[in-house]
């Protein structure tokens, strides 16, 4: 009789890492799924950057130094010469609980964000 619960119970946890195992799997899929898009919008973004540059550049309104220049000076707003830029975090319109700048919406209440202006 034990070896029957014992069975029963090893059973069901075989069951259970591959339910895991499968939920991990489609994780991953996602996962590397956002991740392809997110390059695709690095990509174009990037592609726009240069455009915009080259017109601006073409058309006298700065030099490339002054880009740099002004690059380096955003980067190290924060601080850092790293690369980055660091939003600071801001208050919810809404609940007024401090939110990532970043974030669309509050995670606490759910409010966008940005005001309603486009």
């Amino acid at each position: 009789m034990y070896g029957l619960f014992w069975e029963l119970s090893q059973q069901r946890r075989i069951w259970e890492a591959e339910m895991a195992a499968g939920d991990a799997k489609a994780d991953a899929r996602y996962a590397n799924s956002r991740a392809i898009e997110l390059e695709r919008a690095v990509e174009t973004l990037v592609m726009i950057n240069m455009a915009m540059a080259k017109l601006l550049h073409e058309r006298g309104v700065f030099s490339e130094q002054e880009l740099e220049t002004k690059v380096r000076e955003i980067d190290l707003s924060d601080g850092k010469l790293d690369g980055k830029v660091r939003l600071d975090p801001k208050p919810c319109p809404q609940c007024k609980r401090i939110v990532a700048a970043r974030r669309a919406r509050c995670l606490y209440c759910g409010a966008s964000m940005y005001d309603a202006r486009p």
